[in-house]
This record gives structure tokens, sequence and C-alpha cells, in this order.
């Protein structure tokens, strides 16, 4: 049987393992920031697309329970929530106030600035986060939205998404491509 050399039994020298923390730090210290990008844009995403959501279960409600279903949005309190107008007056009487409240997580906010839009018309900024008449949403007992209108909403690192809705009810998941300064549809 042969010996073994001393230097075949030891370890990894000093010099070796400091190299690989180094590397591993750089690794990381390149990896974490876009990490956290990521998160941000995903959180995003997945709030644009539990609004989709609800707008279109407000629909399917205001046609199985033959009402008129209003959502409305609080740019200001980054909030919106649905009544229902229940003998179809389009009237919200006293006794027809059930809403139902949903606030945007605490880094998502209603956010047009810096894009151009809205998407089927990108020429001239958006006016206001919300573009539906008096900031609501109204859908008939038959299933069609009373005006069309976008959406836009926005994060801390400039990420911008929109959604559009037109009188038909067909929705849509844009978002905002810096680099090309256009709408690119989801």
């Amino acid at each position: 049987m042969k010996k073994q050399s001393r230097r075949s039994r030891r370890g990894f020298s000093l010099l070796e393992i400091t190299l690989a923390l180094v590397l591993l730090g750089i690794m990381l210290a390149v990896a974490l920031p876009l990490l956290a990008r990521y998160q941000r844009y995903a959180q995003l995403d997945m709030t644009a697309r539990v609004l989709i959501a609800n707008i279109y279960k407000a629909r399917q409600l205001a046609v199985m329970q033959n009402a008129r279903y209003r959502i409305y949005f609080d740019v200001m309190g980054h909030a919106y929530h649905y009544k229902v107008d229940y003998n179809n007056n389009r009237r919200l009487e006293a006794t027809e106030q059930a809403a139902r409240f949903f606030y945007l997580p605490l880094e998502i906010r209603f956010d047009c600035s810096g894009v151009k839009g809205p998407p089927s018309d990108p020429r001239k900024p958006p006016s206001s986060p919300v573009t539906f008449t008096h900031g609501l949403m109204s859908v008939g007992p038959e299933g069609r939205w009373s005006n069309p209108g976008t959406i836009y909403l926005g994060n801390a690192v400039e990420d911008r998404m929109a959604i559009t809705v037109n009188i038909a009810g067909t929705v849509r998941l844009w978002e905002w491509d810096r680099d090309a300064g256009r709408w690119r549809h989801i």
C-alpha cells in the first residue's frame, strides 16, 4: 500500500477559501439586485391580474344577478371597490351599498407617469391613471360595460402596466417598454 503524500491529505489553503468566498460575494452582489427587481415586477404583474379577475367577476355577477355592478377607483387611497345596483335603476340607494374593498400592495399604485398612452393611441400621455368617466366602471345585466377606459398601475422601479377594457367586455393587459417607448400586449 502506498503512503499518501502530506500534500494530498491536507484541505484547502487559506488563499483558495478566500478566493471562493470573494467569487461568491461578487455573484451575490450581481444577483440580489436583479432578484429584487424581478420580485417588484412580479408583484405588479400579480396585482394587475387580480384586478382583471375582479373586473371579470363583477361582469359575471352582474349577468348572474341581473343587476348593475360599478367598480370605483380610489387613486389617492390605492384601492378599488364595487357596489351593486340590485333594482337596476342606475342609482345606488342606501340598501344597495354592499361594497367590497381591494387595496393595492404597498409598493404598487395607480400611476401613469412616464408613459404614453393609452395603448390604443400612444401619441399623448394619459391625463389620469384611471381614464373611465368619473373614475368608475359600470357593467349592466347584459354584460356590457357602459364606457371604455384604461387603468394604469406602476411600482417604485418605474415598471408600468395598463389594463384596457372596451364596451364589449374585452380586457387586455399591456406592459410599458421603456426602451422602445411603446406598449406591448402581454
